[in-house]
């Protein structure tokens, strides 16, 4: 919580954001327990506002971290369900960005793309859980190496999106 520049002063004072003040739609964090059990912890309100943060983070312990302060960019979708970091199975995911148009243009083809049993796994409406259920049915065609599949992916967005405008800041940890 002291660092410079850290996630509460990103969320009321960040340095290189573009296209908004702050990010103040909710943070999330995730971690690893001891036995690689991926845990997150999320809140759809500003970080600055959540009382329980202060007592967790002294007794959180893990060797690895994603954490993040949220801009929205669609109406609507501060909810706790629309808030990252996402995570499936040892899978922790966050992207910071867009795409233009997705709920009417982009969403619906990455439906008919994913597998029932991806898609059940998503429970928002945000580009970002949908690039991330896309992540996760591309991942055993690539030896379930993200490394990998991040190719594959970006072609496979660009065949979905065209010359849309879109911004992708991928952060994903697998343990």
């Amino acid at each position: 919580m002291q660092p410079i520049h850290s996630l509460v002063e990103q969320s009321y004072r960040p340095k290189e954001m573009l296209t908004a003040e702050v990010n103040a739609d909710g943070f999330g964090i995730g971690w690893y327990l001891e036995d690689g059990t991926a845990r997150r912890y999320i809140n759809p309100a500003p970080i600055w506002s959540d009382p329980n943060l202060v007592q967790l983070a002294p007794i959180l312990q893990s060797k690895v971290w994603l954490g993040n302060v949220r801009s929205a960019t669609v109406a609507g979708s501060i909810t706790s369900v629309n808030t990252p970091p996402y995570g499936v199975g040892r899978l922790l995911f966050s992207h910071n960005g867009f795409i233009n148009d997705f709920a009417a243009k982009v969403r619906p083809t990455i439906r008919r793309y994913l597998a029932p049993e991806i898609e059940a796994n998503i429970h928002g409406n945000t580009d970002s859980e949908y690039l991330f259920a896309v992540i996760r049915q591309m991942l055993p065609e690539h030896d379930d190496d993200v490394i990998k599949t991040l190719g594959p992916l970006f072609e496979q967005i660009y065949e979905w999106i065209g010359n849309e405008v879109g911004l992708f800041n991928f952060l994903i940890l697998d343990g």
